[in-house]
């Protein structure tokens, strides 16, 4: 598919599918799945710190697509990572939000800052496999000061904190 198929698409990485789930279209729910002590306060609310600055600029943001997974699946997933980590934490939940939520966050020159594309996850010996992951990361070099402002339009973007049952 190409840009000229789906115009909410800005950047190449958008528009060709790198898994058989598709393209992600501006309606898809994408979510971020919070860890504790990670990304929660000890009074249970959300750390500011959720959103990299390392992962904006050069990583990605890892989200995961949640209508691709059932949430056992899901569960499953955010286990495994949280099981895999350095330090001992666990899955809390997600928070969530519509691509298109991503896709227009723009700078003060009206350029867009975040790509949004699909990011398959083949199995290690320590993960499942993840078709299901995407990654968010910034659209062109940004600047220090670009990343407070992403780091706010995301956290407003993303809903509140949906825990695992």
């Amino acid at each position: 598919m190409t840009d000229e198929a789906q115009p909410h698409l800005c950047c190449s990485c958008e528009s060709v599918a790198l898994s058989e789930l598709g393209l992600i279209g501006p309606e898809e729910v994408v979510a971020r799945i919070l860890f504790n002590p990670q990304h929660i306060k000890a009074d249970g609310t959300v750390k500011s710190g959720l959103w990299s600055p390392t992962d904006i600029r050069k990583k990605g943001v890892s989200l995961v697509r949640p209508a691709h997974l059932s949430p056992e699946a899901l569960r499953a997933q955010a286990d495994a990572l949280a099981a895999n980590y350095h330090k001992p934490r666990t899955a809390e939940g997600v928070i969530e939000c519509k691509a298109e939520k991503v896709r227009t966050i723009f700078d003060d020159q009206g350029e867009r800052l975040l790509c949004l594309f699909d990011d398959p996850v083949t199995a290690t010996a320590a993960l499942p496999a993840n078709p299901a992951h995407a990654l968010a990361i910034a659209a062109r070099e940004v600047s220090d000061a670009d990343i407070p402002q992403i780091k706010t339009m995301l956290t407003l973007a993303f809903g509140p904190l949906r825990r695992f049952a």
